[in-house]
């Protein structure tokens, strides 16, 4: 399916002003959520089974979901943002269980952040921001499995691995590459830690899409500015 650029512009200047006033434009983190907050409404669009308020929550989450992280850890934060989190010194230098209590607490944080600001917060939203590290195959922070894994949430998952991939420090992706990269990663060996029918949705629809979704929030800010 093509797009619609009107719909998810209605998205991003929903919520524009709010992530401004976390202090927070301009940023590498910045940046980071607004890629994984452009491509999950792009992966909610291709599936087309996604409500208007699924949307709005995938997309606001995406854009906060890791607000607390460096509060918590400064080392993981940068891995993180550095796209370091398929390096398998990641796992060498923390040991599973600190990775997941640092996934789980930071995403808490989060919700917890917002409700001190006095953010109005839908459930589907708090769901998002929460499970966004859990894995389909119970393998996340909470060890829950894909049917107990809120489905928006599952986006976020996809797209903020993919965003990881596409920033790495050493060796970046291109989008495709990145695609095929979880794609790979979701097909061998034991895990299966994303939604297999919202990935398959990913692929379908940038391959039917030439514009790179990491551009759509710039494309959509310079069309809204020349419209004024």
């Amino acid at each position: 399916m093509l797009l619609d650029f009107a719909q998810l512009k209605s998205h991003q200047n929903s919520y524009k002003g709010f992530v401004g006033s976390l202090g927070v434009e301009a940023t590498p983190i910045a940046t980071h959520h607004k890629h994984v907050a452009v491509i999950s409404a792009l992966i909610c669009l291709a599936t087309e089974d996604f409500s208007e308020q699924d949307i709005s929550d995938v997309v606001f989450a995406g854009l906060v979901h890791d607000i607390c992280l460096e509060e918590l850890s400064t080392p993981l934060f940068r891995r993180h943002l550095n796209g370091e989190d398929f390096n398998s010194l990641y796992t060498d230098i923390y040991t599973r269980d600190t990775i997941l209590k640092n996934q789980q607490r930071h995403s808490e944080m989060a919700i917890e952040r917002l409700k001190m600001l006095g953010v109005p917060l839908t459930e589907g939203l708090i769901q998002c921001v929460l499970y966004h590290h859990e894995n389909c195959d119970g393998t996340g922070p909470r060890e829950l499995k894909a049917p107990e894994i809120y489905r928006p949430a599952r986006v976020i998952r996809i797209a903020d691995d993919l965003v990881c991939l596409m920033q790495r420090k050493f060796n970046p992706l291109a989008l495709d590459q990145a695609i095929e990269e979880l794609r790979l990663y979701n097909s061998t060996g034991v895990q299966r830690v994303y939604d297999p029918d919202i990935l398959r949705a990913l692929v379908r629809t940038i391959h039917d899409n030439p514009v790179n979704p990491v551009y759509f929030w710039e494309m959509i800010s310079q069309k809204r500015t020349r419209a004024r």
